[in-house]
């Protein structure tokens, strides 16, 4: 559980057993992506997908230097707590392909349940269970 104080009282509370995937954003921001049940009905209320946090490199509590800003200390310290790391090695990656939604040019990883998209500035982490159709399209 990851814990938000502010004046010694608790704002809010992330279970970070949620957490799929972390991301650092540029060099003071950290994206936390969080398990997407979609196939729940019409009748659910709205749920947290994404949430985001201002790491400034003035900050004290997440110490780090040069080579590791403090954003980047606060996401390896969610990595090892929420244990979103792949655990599993890729089957097979492919570099370089043209995808058309989200746009740009990605490393696809094929896992044994999920498939990564890796691009230059955001990695997708895609539960095979999420995927309903895949479109080939031709290339011109």
């Amino acid at each position: 559980m990851l814990l938000f104080l502010v004046g010694s009282k608790q704002a809010f509370e992330i279970s970070l057993a949620d957490v799929s995937q972390t991301q650092l954003q540029g060099k003071t921001d950290v994206m936390l992506e969080f398990h997407v049940d979609d196939t729940t009905g019409a009748s659910e209320k709205d749920s947290l997908m994404e949430i985001s946090f201002h790491v400034p490199n003035s900050n004290t509590q997440f110490v780090g230097d040069v080579n590791c800003p403090p954003a980047q200390v606060f996401r390896d310290k969610i990595v090892a707590m929420a244990d979103v790391s792949d655990g599993e090695e890729a089957v097979v990656t492919f570099d370089g392909i043209a995808i058309l939604t989200p746009w740009g040019r990605y490393n696809v990883e094929l896992h044994l349940s999920f498939l990564r998209l890796q691009g230059q500035a955001n990695d997708f982490k895609i539960q095979y269970s999420s995927v309903q159709r895949i479109f080939l399209l031709p290339q011109g």
